[in-house]
Parts: structure tokens; C-alpha cells; sequence
């Protein structure tokens, strides 16, 4: 099973070897900051006087913080992204190049075994027209006997 670590202040789940994923308790809007205060849960409708002013500022600081790390996360799937992108291209290319170079090789492939093949009727050919005249020759011997 995976086990939870901390990245950037904020708990997430790792994945195990067998693909599982151990389920995080809490995510950027879950996890309360230094106010005290997570900002899904935020009501500050109960805040009054100078430390509602001063928990208030601090609420706000939270969620700037919080607003910064989704923003530092959006820009980092953006670069896995653009990676992933690039690996595709990449591999499409290489798997094109390999179909063209499968093909050259079947063409070539398909070429010499041709030439072989005229190779050998032309032998046979040979070889028949050979027999042809060594028959031919104690034919033409017996002609003469009879005349």
C-alpha cells in the first residue's frame, strides 16, 4: 500500500508498487493555516473588533498561501504536460520511422529473394537447353548411321 508524505506543507498520497493509493485526509482547501482556519470551512461572519480584524488578516494570508500553492500546482501539471506532450511526439515519430524502416527492410527483403528466384529459373533454363543438345547430339549420330 502507498504511504502519506508531505510536499509543499500538504499531505499527499504516494502510490504503492501493486498501483493503490492511500487516500490523503486533507487537500489545500481542507488543511487549515496559520489563522487556524481552513479555507473550505471559512465563515467569518462571526469575526468582530480588533482580533476579528487581526484573525481576519491572517484568514487572508491563509488564502493567498493557499491560492499561491494551487497556483504553483496548475504551473506544475502545465510542465508535466508540455513533458507528456513532448514524449508522445517523440514516440509517434520514433514508431512512424520504424514502420518506414520495417517497410524498407520487407521491400529489400522481398527484392533479393525476387533475384534469387530469377537466379534459378534462369539455371533451369540453362539446364534444360543443355539436356536439349546433349540429346540432340546422339540423335544427330544415329541420322548419319542411316543414311
Amino acid at each position: 500500500m502507498g504511504n502519506e508524505y508531505v510536499q509543499d506543507g500538504m499531505p499527499r498520497a504516494a502510490s504503492g508498487r501493486d498501483g493503490t493509493q492511500a487516500a490523503s485526509s486533507r487537500g489545500l482547501l481542507d488543511t487549515p493555516g496559520a489563522s487556524g482556519y481552513a479555507v473550505a470551512k471559512l465563515d467569518v461572519s462571526g469575526l468582530s473588533g480588533a482580533s476579528g480584524d487581526v484573525t481576519l488578516q491572517a484568514v487572508i494570508r491563509d488564502v493567498e498561501a493557499v491560492i499561491g500553492r494551487a497556483t504553483d500546482s496548475g504551473a506544475r501539471l502545465g510542465a508535466g504536460r508540455i513533458l507528456v506532450e513532448g514524449q508522445r511526439m517523440f514516440l509517434n515519430a520514433l514508431v512512424k520511422t520504424n514502420e518506414r524502416a520495417i517497410g524498407a527492410l520487407v521491400d529489400a527483403d522481398i527484392e533479393a529473394e525476387s533475384s534469387t528466384l530469377r537466379a534459378l529459373q534462369a539455371q533451369r533454363d540453362l539446364a534444360t537447353h543443355a539436356l536439349n543438345i546433349a540429346n540432340a547430339a546422339p540423335q544427330a549420330i544415329l541420322i548419319l548411321f542411316r543414311l
